[in-house]
């Protein structure tokens, strides 16, 4: 059903599905003339009339037209109908609609005899008909159809209506007709106040005149709606020859300037020249038309000016949207914990459209300029090659012939290397049909490159390599899928891309705290792809090793590790993933010092091992800072639906000479790249469990050494019990301070300050000091002294005295000197300053030397200070490790007998802390005997940090009643040994 259209004049089309054929069109004005259509009220009856099948027809009467169509084409399927505005073609008034249709083959042919009109390709766009443009129309006919005999079929070409015969062909094979136009009347140069627009003059067939007032008004524009607005008058016009091309390229870069740096808008006004120019490439490679050099060495110019300036990144997309099986991002999902799936967003969705679209169509007329080289380039010319802004383009030609030799062409920017095989070669040779092969190279550096816009999660290193191969009669197919026998070799020097800011934030950073720790991080790697540990920073000899698929154990470690010296900065250690899928790789980190050993595969003991004690902690951490990284050979996949880079068609590999190449062999040509990506690991940390106690004799000497504790405390404390009888007892009075009759005290001042000023000449100063104390409270307080210039107090190698407040300074303090700029001398040297508490006896020596000028100086620290009678004695060193010793101590069985007091059964008397310390150490010896006993001895055995706190929370009900009954036998011979042979036979009391 059509919507109601009113009194408006509209035009009905009927086209063919193959946009290759205008069955009809039908020009209606309701309610008036010319109006082809009838009316009836049987129009079930009238459709059966002519062959027209519908079933279940909602309506009986309504207007009808009677067309027809003689000339079919077997790839025809559908009939579309489109209702149209008669003054704006563009706009349709209603929706398109489609009728199913079937060809029928008559019995005598088997196949479509081609017929070609080259200027009516599109019924939509009408030919526009002048003395200056096209005289003559053409039809061509073809020999494609092997089976259909050209040379018994009779053409007769009509018009539209089918009434009008305008040629004929008689019996020929090969055909080329020309058709003389219609009968046309038109005014020759029309004015208007001698003023002729553009699309005037591109509809009198005046193409360059309309292209210079383009390109003069083109200088005018400031946003892409400006441009697309003039551009679109060109649009309209026929663009077919290699002037015109040429022109339109210098159009594009006046407009590729005028609005940089350009966003998506730019970018799609800029797509729709790049489309135009494809299609003229097309049309000229179609018809072979000869270029001038002079053209092609512009055209090749203005194309290397497009790729240098539209490779600059110029706008930020956000972050990609992640998929479930995309690696890099569940790898940045580990450690970063970001949200990097976005919401579904149109305006980013259609910015990166038209950046995709501006791109392809880039470079498809690189592709077609390439094309056109091989009319311009032999064998033994000079190749051709350009380097700017990080773009390097040549073209080089070669002859392939016997014999064929390896061929090693390196790009302008030496940054790839690619190798060319004798093998791909001749295969190129046979596949162009023409030893003459001619390859256009393109390289473009990290990030300057046309694909920059293709959104990633992660940041990456881009460098594209873009191989093309042509002969001058067949061309590699551009953007298909046809993989080589011989695979496209290209190397890529890797240790010029080293030092990303981007790559920072995702450095591995961490401490090795104990020789007992691996760090391992665990790393899905794609397949073909390779995995690199790049060394950024050690700060003592480290070992790292990489495995792939499981984790290593103890020897494989110790056979397989590569050992890091911090002098190793920048180096990398690398690994491949030849697996069709993606596997599991581990990195682990570990000190070297450590000598490992496993005893799960070796039972027997190392002497050397035994020797040597083992270092379980290593002092101020082993620091290190590594990156992780990726590389990847791809190629690039131009999709309307997930667009990227792909690593279907290339394998990767890393070499080490004269620096570290990136090896990427490739079975297509096309646009490929070799990329970096950081690697965001997720980090576990793998404690290998030492044995507690082997039963050898490392168990005998720890017992010597409790032993020999033992006796120490116990010749501590007898020489302490005997001085304390001998000590008699002494009364110490307060220490009171005592002053001359001639001096007065003040006890609300009873801070005293002495400053000491040095001897220089101009070491005074008239100028008012400020003093600041800071005590260690974080209490502050400040003083200025204010001076009589005149009779300055401050003059140098003078001593002066200051009484402050009693509370205002407690010792020891920091003290901080400044200056304001009111006296004669700006600054003043201070040697000493000495603070005295006289209430409580304390005193603090500063010892400044140094001058005081503007501002303050930072607080100054000394350690010259004396302590007051009312402290606290320092106590003894023994004393001290005594009581901290005793404080933090429980013992295995959970009582705290130590710090007592500890009752005995038998006397009813509490143990002395002697005592209490022989009980201590012998609970530590039946500990280490009892653990011993029960755990034995246990290997090098690495177990996850997370899951040995698992297994401290998780209790085995087995093993705590084992170790609970060998507790209760222990205690009760604890109890009972020191009840009766220390407590009543050896320490008798009085």
């Amino acid at each position: 059903m059509m919507p109601s259209l009113g009194t408006e004049k509209f035009v009905l089309t009927l086209a063919a599905d193959t946009n290759d054929y205008l069955i009809d069109e039908i020009v209606t004005v309701p309610n008036g003339k010319p109006n082809p259509w009838r009316y009836t009220k049987k129009l079930p009856s009238i459709l059966r009339m002519y062959g027209i099948r519908v079933t279940r027809l909602p309506y009986r009467s309504g207007y009808y037209y009677h067309t027809r169509a003689t000339y079919f084409n077997s790839h025809q399927r559908y009939v579309y109908i489109m209702t149209r505005a008669f003054k704006n073609r563009k706009k349709h008034l209603a929706r398109k609609a489609r009728r199913g249709i079937k060809i029928i083959f008559p019995k005598s042919m088997s196949c479509d005899p081609m017929l070609n009109l080259p200027f009516c390709k599109n019924p939509d766009e009408p030919i526009d008909v002048s003395p200056r443009s096209h005289l003559q129309f053409f039809a061509e006919l073809g020999d494609e159809c092997d089976s259909f005999e050209y040379d018994h079929v009779d053409w007769n070409f009509y018009d539209m209506s089918e009434n009008h015969l305008i040629g004929h062909a008689g019996i020929t094979k090969g055909l080329v007709l020309k058709i003389p136009p219609y009968k046309i009347k038109f005014k020759y140069n029309p004015r208007l106040n001698y003023i002729s627009e553009v699309p005037y003059l591109l509809s009198r067939g005046r193409w360059n005149k309309a292209y210079v007032k383009t390109l003069v008004a083109i200088q005018k524009i400031e946003t892409s709606a400006e441009g697309t607005e003039l551009y679109e008058y060109l649009e309209r016009g026929t663009i077919i020859t290699g002037a015109q091309l040429e022109q339109l390229s210098v159009l594009a870069c006046e407009v590729v300037e005028r609005l940089m740096p350009m966003d998506y808008k730019e970018a799609a006004m800029v797509a729709q020249i790049f489309t135009r120019m494809s299609v003229v490439f097309e049309q000229i490679i179609q018809d072979i038309e000869w270029l001038h050099r002079a053209a092609y060495n512009a055209l090749t110019e203005h194309h290397f000016f497009f790729v240098s300036t539209l490779a600059m990144p110029t706008e930020k997309h956000p972050p990609a949207q992640c998929k479930t099986h995309d690696e890099n991002c569940n790898m940045g999902v580990w450690v970063q914990r970001g949200k990097f799936e976005m919401d579904v967003d149109p305006v980013t969705l259609k910015r990166i459209n038209w950046w995709l679209f501006e791109t392809w169509y880039l470079y498809k007329c690189v592709y077609y300029l390439g094309v056109l080289g091989t009319k311009r380039h032999h064998p033994y010319d000079r190749a051709l090659s350009t380097f700017q802004g990080g773009i390097s383009y040549q073209m080089n030609v070669t002859e392939v012939t016997e014999p064929i030799e390896n061929l090693t062409v390196n790009t302008v920017d030496d940054l790839f290397h690619v190798h060319i095989s004798a093998e791909l070669l001749e295969e190129l040779r046979d596949l162009l049909a023409d030893p003459a092969v001619l390859f256009q190279i393109i390289s473009q550096q990290n990030v300057h490159n046309m694909y920059w816009w293709y959104p990633e999660p992660l940041p990456s290193e881009t460098n594209v390599l873009i191989v093309h191969a042509y002969s001058p009669k067949k061309n590699y197919p551009m953007g298909a899928r046809l993989p080589l026998k011989n695979p496209l070799n290209y190397y890529l020097n890797i240790s010029k891309f080293s030092a990303n800011p981007e790559f920072v934030k995702w450095m591995a950073n961490s401490t090795i705290e104990s020789h007992s720790h691996i760090h391992v991080y665990k790393i899905p790697l794609r397949s073909k792809s390779v995995l690199a540990v790049r060394i950024v920073l050690v700060t003592e000899d480290t070992l790292i090793f990489i495995s792939m698929h499981k984790k290593p154990k103890m020897h494989e470690i110790r056979e397989s590790a590569c050992h890091i010296t911090p002098n190793m900065k920048g180096k990398r250690i690398w690994m491949t993933n030849n697996c069709p899928g993606t596997s599991i790789a581990y990195v682990g980190v570990l000190s070297r010092e450590h000598k490992l050993k496993d005893d799960q595969n070796d039972n027997r003991h190392d002497e050397s091992s035994r020797r040597s004690p083992v270092k379980k902690s290593i002092k101020n951490g082993l620091n290190y800072s590594i990156l992780l990284e990726s590389y990847q050979c791809n190629f690039w996949l131009n999709r309307s639906l997930n667009p990227g880079w792909s690593s279907e068609y290339c394998t990767t590999k890393l070499e080490n000479r004269d620096g570290i190449f990136v090896e990427c062999t490739c079975d297509i040509l096309g646009s490929q790249a070799a990329r970096i990506f950081p690697v965001a690991a997720e980090r576990h940390i793998t404690v290998l469990v030492f044995p507690i106690l082997e039963t050898n004799w490392y168990m005998f000497a720890l017992f010597a050494m409790l032993l020999l504790l033992l006796l120490v405390v116990l010749f501590t404390y007898i020489s302490r019990m005997g001085d304390l009888v001998r000590r008699p007892i002494q009364q110490c009075q307060k220490k009171h301070v005592r002053f001359k009759k001639d001096m007065t005290f003040n006890p609300e001042k009873a801070i005293l300050v002495l400053i000491k000023t040095g001897g220089h000449e101009f070491a005074g100063t008239t100028s008012n000091i400020k003093f600041y104390f800071k005590s260690n409270n974080g209490r502050q307080s400040s003083y200025m002294i204010s001076q009589d210039p005149m009779r300055p107090r401050l003059v140098r190698n003078s001593i002066n005295k200051i009484s402050m407040p009693g509370d205002s300074v407690q010792i020891p303090t920091r003290l901080a000197l400044g200056i304001e700029r009111n006296g004669r001398y700006p600054r003043w040297y201070c040697r000493t300053v000495s603070i005295a508490q006289l209430e409580n006896d304390m005193e603090q020596l500063f010892i400044v030397e140094r001058w005081i000028e503007e501002g303050h100086t930072p607080f100054i620290h000394s350690p010259y200070f004396t302590h007051s009678a009312r402290a606290r004695p320092v106590k003894s060193w023994t004393r001290r490790f005594r009581n901290s010793f005793e404080e933090r101590f429980i013992n295995w069985f959970f009582i705290n007998p130590m710090t007592g007091p500890w009752l005995s059964r038998n006397t009813l008397f509490a143990m002395t802390s002697f005592e209490r310390s022989c009980v201590w150490i012998c609970n530590v010896s039946l500990t280490i005997l009892l653990v011993s006993l029960y755990f034995g001895a246990s290997p090098f055995e690495p177990v996850i940090e997370e899951s040995l706190k698992d297994e401290k929370t998780s209790l085995k009900l087995k093993e705590v009643l084992i170790l609970g009954a060998y507790s209760v036998v222990i205690g009760i011979s604890v109890l009972l040994f020191f009840e009766f042979a220390i407590m009543r036979c050896l320490w008798r009391r009085h």
